[in-house]
């Protein structure tokens, strides 16, 4: 990030083109990353039993509405003390509820991290599992969800044109 921020405002022209290759390059990019996301991702009875299916289930709710009410309140609460618009304090938290690459990086490295040291505690790889679990499928929630947030809050604000 900093060295596109740095190309983009030092050198704009060599920034519009390194900007340009890289979009060129990105879909296959993508495509491996959530391919090797979906490989990590376990749905198989046996790994969720450890923990329990219904508290995986309960820990991904709770993960959902917690990080709703997150991104509304903390967009709420940014907007009040800047002294934003009220379409701007009403509707940005919606606007943010997409997640997706980098919840999903950070969740296969904790399970690399925890798979390295299961042989010290025995429930290391299934934290791991049950990480990857919990941030997988509430990614693909989220990147159902998202857009329609965005929609929401574009129309419900008066930013959206025909």
């Amino acid at each position: 990030m900093i060295m596109g921020v740095s190309f983009i405002n030092i050198a704009p022209q060599i920034g519009r083109i390194a900007n340009s290759n890289i979009e060129g390059i990105l879909p296959p990019i993508y495509v491996v990353f959530f391919a090797i996301a979906g490989l990590e991702l376990s749905l198989r009875y046996d790994s969720l039993v450890e923990f329990g299916i219904l508290s995986t289930i309960g820990i991904i709710v709770v993960y959902i509405v917690y990080r709703i009410i997150g991104k509304v309140a903390g967009a709420l609460i940014a907007g009040v003390s800047l002294k934003a618009p009220d379409n701007i304090k009403k509707y940005l938290g919606f606007a943010l509820l997409s997640q997706a690459g980098v919840a999903l990086g950070l969740a296969i490295l904790v399970n690399n991290e925890l798979a390295q040291i299961s042989d010290v505690a025995s429930n290391a790889a299934h934290i791991g599992a049950l990480v990857i679990t919990i941030i997988t499928l509430t990614t693909i929630f989220f990147e159902i969800l998202g857009p329609l947030g965005v929609k929401y809050a574009l129309t419900k604000s008066g930013e959206a044109r025909d």
